[in-house]
């Protein structure tokens, strides 16, 4: 038997063995497994409100984090321009003196110079340059700029015992005018406390401009780690107090300049360093005008910048002014001479002006104010 025949064998043999049972299976009740359904995963639509409201809780949390971050970090400290006792006593003395000073002898040289001759000149149209109005208030604070901001190298502050009976303190201020010229001021005061008040102290001194004697007086107040102080210049009827109101923006004062016992203007001054150079930015206001001034002394000491942006009856412009100092044959004297480069609106202006410039070394003074344009 091969092995096709034993496999045919065994396979009849096996079907003889097998019970027959199919007719007892009911088919119709037989339980089959089916595929198992898949569940219906449900799409929820979009809620934009949901969405917005997430959002705005996270930028909301994220502001009150940075608001909260900038809250704990340390203030970064004032940097002031000024910083020792004697340099802030003695700018504002000085620099009210030196005020004061140039407003008289402005008044006193026009009385001289126009006061019985035919003051008419050519019309000027103010389309040109607005600022012309303003060159001799102008030449009032560079009188005093040029004292006031010299370089650091070149300017001392010092405070020692006096020399002079009934003062106890000498403070000399050491400068350089725009000429080279170097030159010291001496104010003598007493500094007491204020019997009524033990965070105040009192000052009373006196000081020598251009021949002329002028008071001084002051108070300073200590607040906690906030010193402030108030400073008078006087003489006679005329008198310019001094107001600090140094804050977190920087080192500022208030000049109230008094004439003849009646108010004559304010104007707010304040003081910045940039490479080393200090820096004085002036504004005043009238009824009708407003204009802002910032002084910076020339590198080299040869002269002045002055960037400005003056506004009356509604026009504004904005300019920059190049002052160098030139000898005048006729008066004898040195004057500033201003070349202006204008903005009004689309108008682009030049102009030029001569101002007086005090003499710093011996008191006296060639005013006057000469002007001249070109398109």
């Amino acid at each position: 038997m091969n092995r096709s025949d034993l496999k045919k064998f065994i396979k009849r043999a096996a079907l003889a063995q097998m019970p027959d049972v199919f007719d007892r299976i009911d088919l119709q009740n037989a339980y089959v497994a089916g595929v198992p359904e898949q569940p219906t995963r449900r799409v929820r639509p979009f809620n934009y409100a949901f969405a917005l409201k997430a959002m705005l809780v996270l930028i909301l949390a994220t502001v009150t984090g940075v608001f909260v971050y900038d809250q704990l970090q340390p203030e970064p400290p004032v940097v002031l321009a000024l910083e020792t006792e004697a340099e802030i006593y003695g700018f504002q003395m000085v620099s009210a003196t030196s005020l004061l000073s140039q407003i008289t002898a402005t008044d006193l040289a026009l009385t001289v110079k126009f006061g019985d001759h035919d003051t008419t000149t050519a019309p000027i149209q103010e389309s040109e340059t607005l600022i012309t109005d303003q060159i001799e208030k102008i030449t009032d604070y560079l009188n005093t700029m040029e004292v006031m901001l010299a370089e650091d190298d070149e300017t001392v502050y010092e405070v020692t015992p006096s020399d002079v009976d009934g003062y106890q303190w000498k403070l000399t201020f050491t400068t350089v005018d725009l000429l080279g010229n170097v030159l010291t001021y001496t104010i003598y005061y007493n500094e007491v406390l204020d019997p009524e008040d033990a965070s105040r102290r009192l000052i009373d001194g006196v000081m020598t401009m251009s021949g002329d004697e002028y008071s001084l007086s002051g108070t300073v107040t200590t607040e906690g780690d906030t010193v402030r102080t108030r400073f008078i210049a006087a003489r006679g009827d005329d008198s310019i107090e001094i107001t600090d109101l140094t804050d977190a923006d920087g080192q500022k004062y208030q000049y109230d300049v008094t004439k003849d016992g009646q108010p004559y203007e304010s104007l707010h001054m304040q003081l910045s360093r940039e490479d080393g150079a200090l820096v004085a930015t002036i504004d005043h206001a009238t009824a009708t005008s407003s204009a802002e001034y910032r002084f910076r002394r020339l590198a080299d000491g040869s002269g002045f910048e002055i960037t400005y942006r003056y506004e009356k009856n509604g026009e504004t412009e904005t300019g920059r002014m190049g002052v160098t100092v030139e000898y005048d044959e006729v008066s004898e004297g040195y004057n500033y001479q201003y070349d202006v480069e204008a903005q009004t609106g689309s108008h682009q202006g030049h102009s030029s002006h001569s101002g007086g410039r005090t003499s710093k070394t011996n008191g006296s003074s060639d005013h006057g104010m000469n002007t001249s344009f070109t398109l």
